[in-house]
C-alpha cells in the first residue's frame, strides 16, 4: 500500500513518536493562573516537544516560548501601576 504524502491526513504511525503531528483540535490555552505563570518555561518546553499550538494570557508566556499571548505583560502592568501611585 503506498504511503500518503505528508499533510494529506494519512497515518503518522510510521513516523517516530516525536515527529508525529498532534490530532486535530489539540492545542493548549493557558487561562489566568498564577501557578502556571511560574511554570511557563516548563509549559513552553512541553508544547514544543509535543508540537502543540499554544496561547496564554500574558506576553511573558510568549517570551518563554509559547506560540502567542493575548494579553499585556504582567511586569509592565505592575511597573505602570507603581508610576501612578507615586
Amino acid at each position: 500500500m503506498p504511503r500518503s504524502p505528508a499533510g494529506s491526513g494519512g497515518s503518522d504511525s510510521s513516523r517516530p513518536r516525536h515527529a508525529r503531528r498532534p490530532p486535530p483540535g489539540s492545542n493548549l490555552v493557558v487561562l489566568t493562573d498564577t501557578t502556571l505563570f511560574g511554570r511557563r518555561d516548563q509549559l513552553a518546553r512541553l508544547t514544543a516537544k509535543r508540537r502543540l499550538p499554544s496561547m496564554a494570557w500574558t506576553s511573558e508566556f510568549a517570551q518563554s516560548g509559547l506560540l502567542m499571548s493575548y494579553g499585556p505583560s504582567i511586569v509592565e502592568r505592575h511597573r505602570r501601576a507603581d508610576e501612578v501611585v507615586q
